[in-house]
Order: structure tokens, then sequence, then C-alpha cells
């Protein structure tokens, strides 16, 4: 398997147990399920969630759904990329049917993550079948088949440079997306767009199979006979993205489209693309701005208000309302999953704001707290901030000065806080003052947390006795599996388990990690994991050790 490939799985993975994890977390579950889920040995995990459910078989199928995803970790744990035979192995297992459904609809999505690694016409085969099964029950979650249709989605339009080669069936697809629909649940976020993606599924194909200029008449005749206005509405956003470019005023004409159905049937993710898309084409920007701020009304969590903002600040700029534009581009900054850096597109957008309305001041406020700031290497935003200080007649002589004197601007103070461990032990950000503190917000089901861990235990020993204080917050009860992740990461520093820390600091995903002064300003905050976020972690916490001393 190449190098590539992994990664895209793992992501996948990533993506899968965070969705998980959250569309779960609000699930009742039993106590003894829980513990099931904690058992370290994956045969045993197996094999207990199987007597569960056959010592339960008419519990929720929502608890059914949590335990066959359990059992899907577990075999990935046990056999990685031969997870798909052994989870077909489990299969032959007598259980009760309501586990046996949603465990079939878990090989469905094991057999789309193997698929991304290359396609196998068996394997294909399979998941068809599998996907024809699912859809004749009427038990299964709305979002469990709307997952369905997004793993098939994203393998039909992710392998199209490999034609021809056999890929998922694109009207089952669309069919599992449709029902999904049709249970009446609240279907998640990330799995609203599971109609449009199957569309897309099925325009690709046509496009694959009878070459690029049948995909307009295709969408067009689906056009035609669309059951609803969710199906228009997905519609006129694949026409949209054809035509792109392409012939523009079929362009703006499939956004107005899909405008007038925005506020019954608009999708976050869909009316941010097209907005954004009709602005940097410079296409009707009154429109654009209507799409983009229907988007961030739709976002849900602080990334994607983070996200949709900066296309909100974009387009409004390109209608020439600098003044709003620059408004929501400095919100969207504030806070998105890190620090600003330069070169980030956000960056560079509300530098072309304020160089569209002459904002000097602005820019170099802006620039110089941002240098002063940064853990990564500012040489490039230094030239512009130079730049921008011999606009203002003070020269490159001041740039020095100024980065200093911006330290602090837009710094807000941390939220206080009191927290207390199982042993009746306290800690409080009053008792921090004087030190750095890094507050890490993570839970036992989020696969990255787990990863990032070990990397925060390094960080403190790195800086033991240097003034520096490392607090990991779960998200979960304290509880067995809190505990054996704790142990298994080798974490030596405090810990506790408090969810309301979690709603004071608005974390929206976990890991979140924020960096907080001597003087209890947060200063830095990072979203999620990625390799080396733990170097700049380290660069930043070195850097206000060393504004201490300055003080």
């Amino acid at each position: 398997m190449n190098k590539g490939a992994l990664i895209v799985v793992v992501a996948i993975l990533g993506a899968l147990a965070i969705w998980a994890f959250s569309h779960y977390a609000g699930v009742a579950l039993d106590t003894e399920m829980e513990a099931l889920a904690a058992i370290e040995d994956p045969a045993e995990r197996i094999d207990a969630v199987i007597a569960f459910a056959e010592k339960h078989p008419d519990l929720d199928m929502g608890l059914f759904e949590y335990g066959a995803a359990v059992i899907a970790e577990a075999a990935h744990e046990i056999g990685e990329f031969r997870a798909v035979g052994y989870v077909d192995t489990v299969l032959m297992r007598p259980m009760p049917e309501n586990l046996w459904l949603p465990l079939t609809a878990q090989l469905h999505d094991l057999i789309m993550m193997h698929l991304y690694c290359g396609l196998d016409d068996e394997l294909v085969e399979k998941a068809d079948a599998i996907a024809a099964r699912l859809l004749e029950s009427d038990e299964l979650s709305g979002n469990t088949l709307a997952f369905c249709a997004n793993m098939r989605d994203g393998i039909t339009r992710g392998v199209a440079g490999q034609w021809p080669v056999r890929v998922p069936d694109p009207w089952l697809t669309l069919a599992l997306a449709e029902k999904g629909h049709a249970t009446g649940d609240e279907i998640e976020r990330w799995h609203r767009g599971a109609l449009g993606g199957a569309y897309g599924a099925i325009v690709t194909v046509a496009g694959l199979r009878r070459g690029e200029d049948v995909k307009l008449a295709m969408i067009d005749s689906l056009l035609a006979v669309a059951p609803d206005t969710r199906h228009k509405y997905f519609l006129n956003q694949r026409r949209f993205d054809e035509t792109i470019g392409v012939d523009d005023a079929a362009a703006v004409e499939s956004a107005r489209e899909m405008a007038k159905l925005m506020d019954e049937r608009g999708e976050m993710r869909s009316l941010n693309t097209v907005g954004y898309a009709l602005a940097e084409n410079d296409l009707a920007p009154g429109l654009a701005v209507a799409l983009c701020e229907r988007a961030f009304e739709l976002a849900e969590t602080v990334r994607e208000s983070a996200y949709v903002l900066d296309s909100v600040g974009w387009a409004h700029h390109k209608a020439g309302n600098q003044v709003e534009a620059a408004r929501a581009l400095e919100k969207s900054l504030a806070i998105g999953r890190s620090s600003p850096a330069y070169g980030q597109v956000g960056v560079s957008h509300l530098l072309a704001v304020y160089d569209a309305s002459a904002d000097t001041e602005a820019a170099i406020s802006f620039l110089a707290s941002m240098i002063a700031r940064s853990a990564d290497d500012t040489t490039e935003a230094r030239e512009e901030l130079g730049l921008w200080l011999d606009r203002s007649g003070r020269g490159r002589a001041a740039l020095d000065d100024v980065v200093v004197t911006h330290r602090y601007s837009g710094v807000i103070n941390a939220p206080d806080f009191t927290l207390t461990n199982e042993e009746g032990e306290e800690l409080a950000l009053v008792d921090c003052r004087g030190k750095v503190l890094l507050l890490n917000f993570w839970g036992p089901g989020c696969p990255p947390c787990q990863t990032e861990l070990p990397h925060i235990q390094k960080l403190n020993e790195q800086f033991e006795g240097r003034g520096v204080i490392f607090i990991s917050v779960s998200s979960s009860e304290p509880g067995k599996r809190v505990t054996q992740v704790l142990a298994e990461a080798g974490v030596t520093y405090p810990t506790f388990c408090d969810r309301t820390i979690f709603e004071d600091y608005h974390v929206a995903g976990i890991p979140t990690t924020v960096i907080i002064d001597h003087v209890g300003r947060a200063m830095c905050r990072h979203v999620g994991f990625r390799e080396g976020d733990e170097t700049t972690m380290a660069e930043e916490i070195e850097r206000l050790l060393a504004w201490i001393e300055d003080a």
C-alpha cells in the first residue's frame, strides 16, 4: 500500500471515529455497554458486545449501532486492513438482527475505506450487495444510511482518474441518501450533503462512461423529474459545479435557483462553496453575499463559523463592502483553529480588504500583533509590515518597536475555572498565575486525542522546572477508559474530567489546546492535532517564558 493511500485511510478512520463520538455521545448508554467498549482485548470486546446484544435484543437501535461501531473498531485493531474479512467472519456468528444490520453497514464502510487504497471488483460488488440489503431494512438510522452514501460518493469521485474501473453503483448511493433523509431523523450536519454527493457520483459516472458533454444533459433530465425541492437544490448545486468557469451565465442561474430554496433546503457547505466561487470569479456579488451569509446562519460549530465567515468577508470585499468584509474576516481569524499566520488564505483576504479601504493603521496593527505572537518564520510577514510602515510614513526603522508594542493587541483573558479531581483536589486558574499554562481538552473516544497525549507528556517533561503547568481535561466522566488512555500515554501531569469548562472555553472539537500566559491571557489556540503541532506549542511556550523575563 502506498503512503498516500495509508494517510487517506487513517484520515477517514479518524473522521469516522469523530463522527461516532459526537453522534453517540448523546445516546443514554447502559453502563454495562460502556464497560464493554473499554475492554482492552479487541477479541474479548467483540464477544462481549455480541453477548450483550443477545441478552438485550430489544434495545434502541442507536445502542446497537454504537455496539456495531465498537466491533468494527475492534476488528480494525486486530486485522488492520484485514478488518473486512474479520467482520465478515463475525457476521456469520449468531446474533440479534438489530446488531447484524448495523454491523453489516459497518462492513460496507470498511470496504469503502479499503477501496481508497485500490479498487477491487469483488469488493465493489460486495459493497453494492450490502447496500441493496440495507435498503430493504426500515430499522437503520438516517445517519447510518447517509454515512454509507457519503462513503460511496467519496470512492466514486475519488477514483475518477483511474477510469475504466468498476465503481460503486451511483444509483444505490442515491437510494441510500434518499432513504437516510426520508427516515425523518435529524441528520448530522456532516451527512446533510449526502444527496448532493450522490448526484455528484451519478454525474461523474455518466461523464466517464459517455463523455463529459453528457453531464449537463444528465443533470437537466434529473431536474425535470426531481421529486421535491431538496433534490432540486442539490441538482442545481451540481449544475453550478459543471458550469462555473465554463458558462458563467448558467452558473449564476443555478446559484439563483439554489438561493430560492436556501431558506427551506439550504445546506451550509454547498451554500458556502457556491457563494465563495461566485465571489472568486467576480460574479453576482450580491448573490454571493446572500449565499455565504445564509451558510453562516446554518453553521453549528465554532470551526464551521470561522470557515464560513472567511467566505462572507471575501464576498463582501468583492461586492465593495469593505467595512463588513473586515468585520467578518477579523472575526473568522479570531475564532479559527489556530493563531493567524502569514500566508494563510484568511490573512491574505484581510490584508486585501485593508488595502482596498486604505486602512494602513489596521494593517500595521494586525501584522505586528501576528508577528509578535507567531512561532513560525516571520521573515515574509516582517517584509509585508515594512511595506505598510513605509506607506504610513513611519518607515521600516520603526518595525521592531511596533512589534513589541503589539504583543497583547486583541488578546482576551482566559475564563476563570476551578477543577476538582477524583481525590477532591482542586486547581484553579488563579493558582497558575505567574506561570505559563497549557490547557488540553480531550476525550477517550477520540483517536487524534490519543495520538496527541504522549506529545503533551513529552512537552511536560521538556519544560519541567521552568514555570510551565500542564493540565488535560476529559469530556468524559471518570472511569476505566479514561484511566486506561492516560496510562497508555504515560501522562503524569494533572488531569480532570469536567464538561463545564469545555463550554466556557468554547471547545467545538477535540483535541483543543489553549496556551495561557503568566497573567491569564489566552495567547494561543490549537484545534485538532497534526504532526508538528507539538513543535509549534514548544516554540509558543518558549516565547511566553521569554516575555515573563522581559516583564
